[in-house]
């Protein structure tokens, strides 16, 4: 096992000595190697707390808690990502939760639910169709946003004039 070498104050030294001695350690080696090893323990619970922190932040920052947030207080009762989205999709006759979404979600959120995969522009367009209550901005912000996204994907497929 390779060695090492340190200097400690008289003070330290005696400290050590007398915690070998007292806690039944063979040498003042065992002692440090046991200090050691729980400053790496803590340094592991100290990295696990931050990373679950991390996730926390994330977590309360992500658009869809935001949504679900909000349609399922208005509602009260939960409703999960795949109810929204399958509502939406118009894969079930979840009415109430399409029209709470479009009238009670911010466009900003909705804009970050797209941003990050939960459903595009143009499924939004369609799901709105027919739906009473969702104001007038809104509408076209989001009916906007659909010919954009159309208009971006039929100019990513042309090919670039020359």
């Amino acid at each position: 096992m390779p060695s090492m070498n340190i200097s400690l104050p008289q003070a330290l030294k005696a400290y050590v000595d007398a915690q070998v001695e007292a806690r039944g350690y063979g040498t003042s080696s065992e002692f440090v190697r046991d200090l050691i090893r729980k400053d790496q323990d803590a340094q592991r619970q100290r990295t696990a707390a931050r990373s679950t922190q991390a996730n926390r932040i994330e977590r309360d920052n992500d658009p869809m808690t935001t949504a679900l947030s909000v349609v399922s207080t208005s509602i009260r009762k939960p409703v999960a990502d795949t109810d929204l989205i399958r509502a939406l999709q118009g894969a079930d006759g979840g009415k109430s939760i399409v029209e709470i979404f479009f009238a009670d979600v911010g466009e900003r959120t909705i804009a970050a639910m797209v941003d990050r995969g939960y459903f595009k522009w143009s499924e939004l367009e369609a799901a709105m169709k027919g739906r009473r209550g969702i104001g007038d901005e809104k509408a076209s912000f989001i009916r906007e946003m659909a010919v954009y996204e159309l208009a971006s994907a039929a100019g990513d497929r042309a090919a670039p004039a020359r």
